[in-house]
């Protein structure tokens, strides 16, 4: 008897292989370690360890009036690291992660790998982020996207006087300008132009048929001030 491999992380599957030349009426039974046995004297099969701990297999092979034991073991099985999760400071431009300490870091922007390998960083793209934490036994877990917009002090300047409202939304978003005739632009993550229209008074509401997210509309005044605010849409 042999198995695929001796270690892993929770959930652990490996394939346990019969190398034993069975007769015909040959009785094969396994002992997993973890309150189950396995009957049957096929070439492999597959099983999978639930809870972290050590494992010790147990091979009891009988033909008429022969019986023999085989132990194999330890099969180590370790505990995956917690999920981490992620936060960040608009105002610092500073992503976080609650990552423990000890972890290889891997982030991810959109999908695809980034340089960063810190636990603190300020990201110059907007989109979606996540982070993979290692740790020494090769498990691995995952962090929920979080949607990062990077709005540069230099490009917009950030006015109470722009309100949107609820936020989170779901299906209409309230606009109110500092002033009326004002341009409005909808911005995806990837810094996509969603929707553009002008306002004929200071107050829009606006219908919303967007994907769960986060957004950010821009206003332009006829005077040529910039300003931003960014909301959340939620599923209903």
């Amino acid at each position: 008897m042999s198995v695929s491999s001796m270690s892993g992380c929770a959930p652990f599957t490996f394939t346990v292989t019969n190398q034993t030349d069975t007769e015909e009426n040959a009785e094969c039974v396994i002992n997993l370690g973890d309150g189950t046995e396995h009957v049957g004297c096929e070439e492999s099969f597959d099983h999978t360890f639930d809870e972290p701990g050590e494992y010790y297999l147990t091979y009891t092979y009988s033909v008429n009036d022969f019986t023999s034991d085989f132990e194999l073991g330890p099969i180590l099985v370790f505990d995956p690291p917690a999920q981490p999760t992620l936060s960040y400071d608009s105002e610092a431009n500073l992503l976080s992660c609650d990552c423990g300490e000890g972890m290889t870091l891997n982030w991810f922007l959109n999908g695809d790998p980034v340089s960063s390998t810190v636990s603190d960083w300020s990201p110059t793209d907007n989109g979606l982020y996540s982070v993979q934490i290692v740790d020494e036994n090769g498990c691995d877990a995952t962090s929920e996207e979080l949607g990062v917009i990077v709005v540069g002090l230099e490009e917009f300047e950030i006015a109470e006087e722009f309100l949107v409202y609820p936020n989170p939304a779901t299906t209409w978003l309230q606009l109110v300008a500092p002033s009326e005739g004002a341009m409005v632009s909808i911005y995806g993550l990837d810094g996509s132009l969603i929707q553009s229209f002008q306002m004929s008074g200071r107050q829009h509401v606006l219908h919303l048929d967007l994907a769960a997210g986060v957004y950010v509309a821009r206003i332009t005044t006829p005077t040529g001030q910039d300003h931003v605010a960014r909301f959340v849409v939620s599923q209903l």
